[in-house]
């Protein structure tokens, strides 16, 4: 599913788009890589994704400035933010921190012509401050690394995703995927 109706049904609670097993696929750093093997196939297969981009990723391991309006271009993707530079927020200053968060909102909104509602935590680091700021800066939601896939409202601050590394294999996914339910728990009200 697209970060929109992702977002629409955790945070609106407007469900009436989504299927019945939804899948978001985010990729984070924004690394060049992305862009050249991922973005292609996702087009071609019209598959929706999501990109957590740093807006002063100059190395040549980011992507360019280009290839990110480039990507926010296409239906099927949406660019969302991960701070200027990927620094630990929890060990940075309250005014370090907004140059981090609210600066790169600004870098990417002014680079792609649209809003920038996501935010995900660099390394996950995060606490009660940083949500505070991220919320105050206008974004909707916002993803943290800890391991997880249902959400609801309470839970939008600090997003749990199921992360795919580098080196798996299709085992290793469908474990983590596939892996069956207790189902003696009280299912969750969110998604």
């Amino acid at each position: 599913i697209s970060m929109e109706v992702f977002t629409k049904a955790v945070v609106f609670h407007d469900r009436k788009d989504l299927p019945e097993k939804p899948v978001l696929l985010t990729f984070d750093d924004g690394f060049r890589s992305q862009y050249e093997y991922v973005f292609p196939l996702l087009k071609e297969a019209h598959i929706p994704a999501t990109f957590f981009v740093l807006s002063d990723g100059h190395e040549p391991i980011y992507m360019t400035k280009a290839m990110i309006k480039e990507m926010a271009a296409s239906p099927y993707v949406t660019i969302a933010d991960h701070t200027r530079r990927h620094p630990r927020l929890t060990r940075l200053s309250v005014s370090a921190r907004d140059a981090q968060i609210a600066g790169s909102k600004t870098d990417l909104e002014a680079l792609i012509g649209k809003p920038v509602k996501a935010f995900a935590y660099p390394y996950g680091d995060w606490n009660n401050q940083v949500a505070k700021e991220v919320s105050a800066d206008g974004y909707d939601l916002a993803f943290g690394i800890r391991l997880g896939s249902e959400h609801d409202a309470s839970s939008r601050w600090q997003l749990r995703r199921i992360p795919v590394t580098n080196g798996w294999d299709m085992a290793n996914i469908c474990e983590r995927f596939l892996r069956p339910r207790d189902v003696t728990k009280k299912p969750a009200s969110g998604i």
